[in-house]
């Protein structure tokens, strides 16, 4: 079956509409998701939940050893023989570099400077992911348990140890 000059011409012009439709929707996923990106980038929020949470490089058992190597026990609580937990609270930020270190709670007397100078210290983390697997800022608790060796040992300064558990 022929078909006329007017329908091909018909045909042609449907063609080209099709055509313009499909690359303006294309366009506008992609602009939607450079606007995301964008909007991903300027992201301030500081999340209390990830998809994938925040982690040390070595992870636990290099954190509990770096935490071990670099911590000193105060010298006011090893002077009253004093034990305790230090709840550390900071955000794990997108490139892993830690911010807004606070202590929460501890037994004072030299602990939360110290659990807070540890902190510090810190090398950079593997940052946090949302479902996307984009960096985000997450805050995050870190226990520092101050735990004096035994009284023959704590005399040389040797064997005392500080864990994160």
């Amino acid at each position: 079956m022929k078909t006329s000059p007017l329908q091909q011409t018909i045909t042609k012009i449907i063609v080209c509409i099709l055509a313009v439709i499909f690359w303006l929707d294309t366009n506008a996923v992609f602009a939607g998701d450079t606007q995301r990106a964008a909007l991903q980038a300027n992201d301030t929020t500081i999340y209390t939940k990830a998809e994938k949470y925040p982690a040390f490089a070595g992870g636990v058992d290099g954190l509990v050893a770096f935490i071990n190597k670099n911590l000193k026990y105060p010298p006011l609580m090893l002077k009253y023989e004093v034990e305790g937990k230090v709840l550390v609270q900071f955000v794990v930020e997108k490139d892993g570099k830690l911010s807004n270190i606070r202590p929460l709670k501890g037994p004072g007397r030299g602990s939360l400077e110290e659990a807070v100078r540890i902190t510090k210290l810190l090398p950079k983390w593997e940052p946090g992911l949302d479902k996307a697997g984009q960096a985000i800022r997450v805050q995050y608790q870190l226990p520092v348990v101050f735990k004096l060796a035994p009284a023959d040992i704590r005399e040389t300064g040797e064997g005392m140890k500080v864990s994160t558990y």
